[in-house]
């Protein structure tokens, strides 16, 4: 009898040590390996490439290439950027310890450079800083257009547009999904004043004339980054509209 509560305990180890083993196991990984060219297939170098929705970013060399490694499987979406070219954006499915090839294609900006300062002169200054923000890329945003033709009733369900946000069911909180499962309510101002993190006082889409979400400190731009805590979780940039409209 003893024998048998021995080898019992004996069989429970083994199996308490798997167990620990499968947790402990590192998750399976893949790469990333891009090159980022113009429009005549010329390799492009110092152009910034950036996971939307995270810190990670790279520039790259004098053959265009870039490297993102030890990158955990699932799904990203790669923001390109250099002066002088249009931004791009590459939505990618990073698989178990897969190697994943990229080539990103940016367009010269110079044939539009023009059209955007005569209508971002006729804009109120908000609204022209929105426009000169939306152009660098380094966030996501929604003009007045594009949230006229979300028909929405309310400001918070214009936030699901938005990648890496969650809206509670009462629309009256934003979260942050990078933080989740642990809720991590997004901030928003108002023409520059900070309100609560409970929405049901924003303005209505009627009166919003752009939006821009940042998902953190490194990408909120410098004269809107704070001290406070709750900006850490991401910021809702909202415009309202005063009679001005590209």
């Amino acid at each position: 009898m003893r024998h048998l509560r021995a080898l019992g305990s004996v069989l429970l180890l083994v199996a308490a040590g798997a167990a620990n083993a499968q947790r402990d196991a590192p998750r399976a990984i893949g790469v990333i390996d891009g090159i980022v060219s113009d429009t005549g297939l010329r390799p492009l170098a110092d152009v910034t490439v950036t996971i939307i929705g995270t810190n990670v970013t790279v520039v790259t060399g004098a053959n265009g290439h870039f490297r993102l490694v030890a990158m955990p499987a699932g799904a990203y979406v790669l923001l390109a950027r250099h002066v002088g070219f249009e931004s791009t954006t590459a939505r990618l499915q990073v698989a178990d310890g897969d190697t994943l090839r990229v080539s990103l294609t940016l367009e010269p900006a110079v044939a539009t450079l023009d059209t955007v300062t005569v209508a971002a002169s006729s804009l109120t200054p908000k609204l022209a800083d929105f426009y000169e923000r939306r152009k660098r890329g380094a966030g996501q945003f929604l003009t007045q257009d594009e949230i006229e033709n979300m028909h929405a009733t309310q400001a918070s369900d214009l936030f699901g547009r938005f990648m890496g946000v969650r809206v509670s069911g009462d629309g009256r909180h934003a979260f942050n999904r990078r933080h989740m499962p642990n809720p991590c309510p997004i901030s928003a101002v108002v023409d520059g004043i900070a309100r609560d993190s409970d929405f049901v006082m924003l303005p209505s889409p009627k009166e919003i004339a752009a939006i821009e979400f940042y998902s953190g400190p490194a990408e909120i731009p410098v004269q809107f980054k704070s001290t406070r805590q709750s900006t850490w979780c991401g910021l809702i940039l909202i415009w309202t509209r005063d009679g001005s409209k590209p």
